[in-house]
């Protein structure tokens, strides 16, 4: 039994210190707190800061690590807490300001909760009125999925999500003629916004828009105040502020999203140069420990970075073969350092868990654990992107992968495996407690990464046909969102590039869909050849809200030449 399977069976066990549970701002109160995840609402509802729950944070949100001390100077990241925007406000604006308080930002960050989130955008919109627009923008959209409302109220939700929006561009304005840092910060945290804004509502082309802008923005923002420590490498700095470190973080999460979908030759945004970034290798020669999920994510998100770094090298027609093989060995060094961090962390990371956050923990465990893996496989096959055939050497790796997602939709509550029974219902049904709308799951939508891009990356490049088909199918129970990723259309997209490989190459043979505890090997005769296997998959999407979704790829054979592989009109649910 693993170090991981350990922990999480043995998490049940009692200490032998009495502690009581709840957090440690109802702790210091002495008042009953209601153990919400990843904040309690008892401490929000009261305009407190939530300490969270001890060594994990709530979640990851670390509270406890805020400061006491507060600069003078640094209005924009502590403001107050009563600001212009928040006095000025009308009650419907205060109505919303509170959904966005109590339900959006609680739901919305996934399993990643930060600080940026949990305290800054709060912050800053008391202050700044595009911010405040922005985020009651946001609020007005996120709103409509989770209330039974009429057509006339769901009409007036968009209505204030539109002037919102149009507000919160007007109080733009001024900041992009100032360009000084606490106006960039102000565009920034703006943008975030309205991507977030973007993709609730399904314009995945223009939040790819807005992510592109704001990277370009950050680039200039980051080269203006670092302008000497720039100058040689033209790469994007983390300063030690923590605002900017949580902005800079928030732009690299919504970029990984978008990889897979790019055509992988094209270049890519360096957020976190390899050199500069506090790897796990060259920092902590003896192993290190996490204390928190949200300290997990960042470490596995700054590989995922290494990763896509790797790929861009292997795309750059000059490189060098033997620093192509240096790179390599120095991600994959980095990727067996983290797993062995991560499970010597296990023990601390599960202690003193509540109940009430035990399933979604092991939730969490299995989806960074998926990460690892597939990251794993990237590694030892980028350098070979000319050969499809190589993923049949990680069949095993697939393998335990896809049983790692499997159990995390296991672990999933309750009501959204419900929710995977109306995966054909129509746009803008309405029922008592009904979450849809527009043909999505929003009280499942999040706009971090989740499990959508592990069993995407499994449906397209395993060709063991067990384990992608296990992947389709589990991306047609998902009716929510992920960030670009709609689980509809995922799961269109790779059952499309399934029937375009696979063709009629299986005719006549079992369609086994069993478990995949036998599918750790192909037999010969019926694995697909090279010709068949696409390669260098492109994902292009129009429309806002999204109206056609075109696949693009490269066959072998025809000249590396980027061919249609299919047109699909989302509205008629159909390809062309």
């Amino acid at each position: 039994m693993t170090n991981a399977e350990t922990a999480l069976r043995t998490n049940g066990s009692k200490p032998k210190a009495k502690v009581k549970t709840g957090c440690r701002t109802c702790k210091a109160r002495r008042v009953k707190c209601d153990e919400s995840f990843p904040v309690c609402q008892k401490c929000l509802t009261t305009g407190r800061i939530c300490d969270g729950y001890g060594v994990w944070g709530g979640g990851g949100n670390q509270y406890g690590r805020r400061q006491v001390s507060r600069s003078p100077r640094d209005v924009l990241s502590i403001p107050p807490v009563a600001g212009m925007a928040t006095l000025v406000a009308g009650m419907d604006e205060k109505a919303l300001f509170d959904w966005f308080q109590r339900r959006a930002i609680v739901k919305l960050p996934g399993s990643y909760f930060s600080d940026l989130w949990t305290k800054f955008i709060l912050q800053v919109s008391h202050n700044e009125q595009a911010v405040w627009h922005a985020i009651l923008a946001v609020s007005s959209t996120h709103r409509v999925g989770f209330v039974d409302i009429s057509s006339a109220t769901a009409s007036e939700l968009e209505h204030s999500t539109l002037q919102h929006l149009s507000k919160a561009v007007q109080h733009l304005h001024p900041h992009f003629r100032s360009r000084d840092k606490a106006s960039f910060t102000v565009v920034l945290i703006a943008c975030i916004a309205l991507i977030t804004l973007d993709l609730l509502r399904g314009h995945f082309a223009s939040a790819q828009v807005h992510l592109r802008n704001g990277l370009n923005i950050l680039a200039e923002a980051q080269y203006s105040f670092h302008s000497k420590a720039c100058s040689s490498d033209r790469v994007l700095l983390l300063s030690n502020d923590s605002l900017d470190s949580l902005i800079a973080e928030a732009f690299l999460r919504l970029n990984i999203q978008v990889e897979l979908l790019q055509n992988p030759g094209r270049p890519r945004p360096c957020l976190l140069a390899p050199h500069l970034q506090p790897s796990l290798v060259e920092v902590n020669h003896s192993t290190p420990q996490f204390s928190s999920y949200i300290a997990v994510w960042h470490s596995l998100g700054r590989l995922i970075n290494d990763v896509f770094h790797l790929s861009t090298h292997v795309h750059e027609h000059q490189t060098n073969k033997d620093d192509l093989t240096i790179h390599q060995k120095h991600v994959a060094r980095a990727l067996k350092t983290w797993l062995k961090a991560y499970n010597d962390s296990l023990p601390t990371l599960q202690l003193f868990m509540p109940q009430t956050i035990t399933n979604g923990k092991a939730r969490v465990h299995h989806l960074v654990l998926s990460y690892h893996i597939m990251l794993t496989i990237m590694m030892e096959t980028i350098i070979h992107r000319s050969k499809e055939m190589i993923f049949d050497n990680h069949t095993h790796n697939f393998t335990e992968l896809i049983n790692h997602l499997s159990k995390t939709y296991e672990l999933s509550s309750p009501d959204l495996k419900a929710a995977s029974n109306f995966s054909t219902a129509v746009p803008h049904r309405r029922e008592e407690k009904c979450t849809w709308v527009q043909g999505h799951d929003m009280a499942h939508t999040i706009i971090d990464f989740g499990w959508f891009i592990p069993l995407f990356y499994v449906a397209v490049k395993c060709r063991n046909r067990d384990i992608r088909h296990q992947a389709v199918r589990l991306l047609q129970l998902t009716t929510h969102r992920e960030g670009f990723w709609d689980g509809k259309v995922t799961a269109c997209i790779a059952r499309r590039v399934v029937d375009v490989e696979e063709g009629d190459f299986y005719n006549g043979c079992d369609d086994n869909t069993g478990p995949t505890s036998s599918t750790n090997v192909v037999e010969p005769g019926l694995t697909l050849p090279e010709s068949s296997r696409i390669r260098d998959l492109e994902v292009q999407m129009s429309g806002n809200p999204l109206e056609k979704v075109l696949l693009y790829g490269v066959f072998d054979g025809i000249d590396d030449n980027r061919v249609c592989i299919g047109e699909y009109h989302v509205l008629e649910q159909r390809w062309v």
